[in-house]
């Protein structure tokens, strides 16, 4: 997968505003306000990042600014001002997301015309948690890409080996164990590398609400990651700003 980060729900005028940095999401488009927090939970106990909108018109224009990092679209198609279809059609005109439809419709017509239109899945409400999140994996594995691994080299030679689907680090032959948030935050660093990321968003991407002054934990975090990835010279610190991974040799 690529890399996953729990990002603040900001809803204004049912349109979700994502934060300036680059990450990549889950964007959810489902009306039923009970339902999407049951599923926003999951996915963030699962260390997703997850982005939620209600209608068609906030869908659309929230592609509009972020398609590019959007990794999955979970997508209802019963929504107060149109069809999911129709954001179906949009995304398929301009990008090969992936596109899992959830509904509660169950007509074998239209479940065919959904994956005929270009869904990769289809998932007939309701579903149990496990074989929500169990399909989610599975579907992944399906769209797996030779993207997906990346490789960075620190400046003092040693080869970092990122597997965003699995969440897996390597440093040379060594799996670095990392926890859920030292991931997420170093995955936001990686995805931006070269540019500084605050600490306001890294705080957010980890742990979904606003930092407060004076909360030192993603300072924690990266001194851990530092030590664990052998990055003390990479990861630097921009004062009054946050941190920014430095360029180095990745593909």
């Amino acid at each position: 997968m690529s890399t996953g980060t729990v990002l603040t729900i900001e809803m204004i005028a049912g349109i979700a505003h994502a934060p300036q940095a680059m990450y990549v999401m889950i964007l959810l488009v489902e009306d039923d306000p009970n339902l999407a927090r049951s599923i926003i939970d999951l996915l963030q106990l699962e260390g997703e990042s997850v982005q939620h909108v209600a209608t068609v018109a906030a869908c659309r224009e929230f592609l509009d600014n972020n398609l590019g990092n959007v990794e999955i679209v979970l997508l209802d198609l019963m929504l107060p001002d149109g069809d999911g279809g129709e954001i179906l059609h949009y995304i398929r005109r301009v990008s090969d997301t992936t596109v899992v439809v959830m509904s509660a419709i169950t007509e074998n017509d239209r479940m065919v015309n959904s994956l005929q239109d270009g869904a990769d899945d289809y998932l007939t409400k309701p579903f149990e948690p496990d074989f929500f999140l169990a399909k989610l994996a599975s579907i992944r594995r399906r769209t797996d890409a030779p993207g997906d691994i990346q490789t960075y080299r620190s400046l003092n030679g040693d080869m970092l080996t990122i597997d965003w689907h699995s969440r897996l680090v390597r440093r040379g032959n060594t799996e670095v164990q990392l926890t859920s948030s030292e991931f997420h935050i170093f995955a936001c660093l990686l995805r931006n590398w070269g540019r500084t990321v605050s600490k306001e968003n890294l705080y957010e991407s980890v742990k979904g609400k606003k930092m407060i002054n004076g909360d030192r934990v993603i300072d924690m975090h990266i001194s851990r990651l530092r030590s664990r990835l052998g990055l003390q010279k990479e990861i630097q610190t921009v004062w009054g700003r946050g941190y920014v991974l430095i360029r180095s040799n990745m593909s």
